[in-house]
This record gives structure tokens, sequence and C-alpha cells, in this order.
């Protein structure tokens, strides 16, 4: 049964699909306690950039 368990918990922490599971959980907490960062948010942010902006959203 000892033997079973601690098999089981070897090959879970082996898996690539844990390891990845447990990023994504570390960068939703850190998202939650520092915001998400500028790098990740994406999109172009065009709003608030003057002229420039708004001849680029007319075309």
């Amino acid at each position: 049964m000892v033997l079973n368990i601690l098999f089981r918990s070897v090959e879970l922490l082996r898996s690539p699909i844990f390891h990845r599971m447990v990023g994504r959980v570390h960068q939703k907490v850190q998202h939650i306690r520092h915001g998400v960062p500028p790098e990740e948010q994406g999109g172009t942010k065009l709003e608030g950039q003057g002229m420039l902006a708004a001849t680029i959203s007319a075309e």
C-alpha cells in the first residue's frame, strides 16, 4: 500500500502535465497578488495616445 502511494507520487512528480499545471496555478496566484504584467495583457492599447491613435484607427 505504502509503496503504491510512493510510486504514484513519483510518477506524478515526473509528469510534464503536472508541472505545467503547477506553473499555471503559480501564474494565476502571481496575477492575483501583483496584477497582470503589461507584456501579458496583449492588444494595441491605442486609446489615450492622441492624434496617432485617431489616425491609425481611421484607416
